[in-house]
């Protein structure tokens, strides 16, 4: 937008989630220097509003002066650098409602698991242990199933059960 006494303004929409939820705003600035028509007209407007016209001239002085690409490289820089932390948030957002969700499924599954008063655990085809319930912890003396993650059944059954157990899986 330029005002009829030659300062300029812009704005730039910001969008997230293809949503229009704000703008960047940048400006005042003039496009070329100012006139001395124009520094007369802004000496009128200041008289006109009641102010002081000499700090009004001086601020009217200090106004930059940029060109119409250095001002438009700005406004696009401006919203570029918006719609790029709206980006980071949103993806965070849902980086933590994912994270929500999949601790509530686990939680779920944790549920489902523990109700079972079989010995049930999940192994990874090494035989890391990757869950087991409480009955397993219980039976195998361990203080909780979290301890367990990560180590192998090995450690938790006799030898002899453990060779048959796993020569059993690397057959099938």
């Amino acid at each position: 937008y330029k005002c009829r006494r030659g300062l300029v303004d812009a704005s730039a929409p910001i969008i997230i989630d293809s949503q229009h939820v704000a703008n960047a705003f940048s400006g005042q600035v003039l496009l070329e220097p100012p006139t001395e028509e124009t520094e007369r007209e802004f000496r009128e407007q200041a008289r006109k509003f009641g102010f002081n016209a000499e700090d009004y001239i001086k601020a009217f002085r200090e106004i930059p002066v940029v060109t119409k690409k250095q001002f438009i490289a700005g406004i696009s820089y401006l919203a570029g650098l918006a719609n790029l932390v709206a980006d980071i948030g949103l993806t965070r957002k849902r980086e933590l409602e994912a994270l929500a969700d999949a601790r509530a499924t686990g939680e779920t599954a944790r549920a489902l698991l523990n109700a079972s008063q079989d010995i049930t655990f999940l192994l990874d085809p090494s035989g890391q242990i990757i869950t087991l319930n409480e009955k397993t912890a219980e039976t195998l003396r361990i203080s909780h199933p979290d301890v367990a993650k990560g180590k192998s059944i090995r450690d938790y059954i006799p030898a002899d059960v453990a060779s048959l157990r796993f020569e059993k899986l690397d057959s099938a």
